[in-house]
């Protein structure tokens, strides 16, 4: 289910004090690993692992295919800000 999935995001980037805009922000500059300006798919499994939330394919592709504005499945920092920062 995915909003209780999104209530456990939340409650591990609480646990984890990653709580406010910058904080996101640094996060996403951490996974945004090509510098490119976008979170690709790979990068979210890596993000999933590192705060311990559940690895499978259709939580991840629900994920992001919530956050995206795009047609490419890639997240950029609008988006990754507000599906975080919410």
């Amino acid at each position: 289910d995915f909003i209780r999935l999104y209530a456990e995001i939340r409650n591990k980037l609480k646990a984890l004090r990653i709580t406010n805009h910058e904080q996101i922000r640094q996060m996403f500059l951490r996974y945004d690993k090509d510098r490119n300006g976008y979170v690709a798919r790979d990068n979210i499994v890596d993000l999933f692992r590192q705060i311990n939330l559940p690895l499978e394919n259709d939580i991840i592709d629900a994920m992001i295919a919530e956050c995206t504005t795009n047609s490419e499945g890639k997240i950029n920092l609008y988006d990754f800000l507000r599906f975080f920062d919410n």
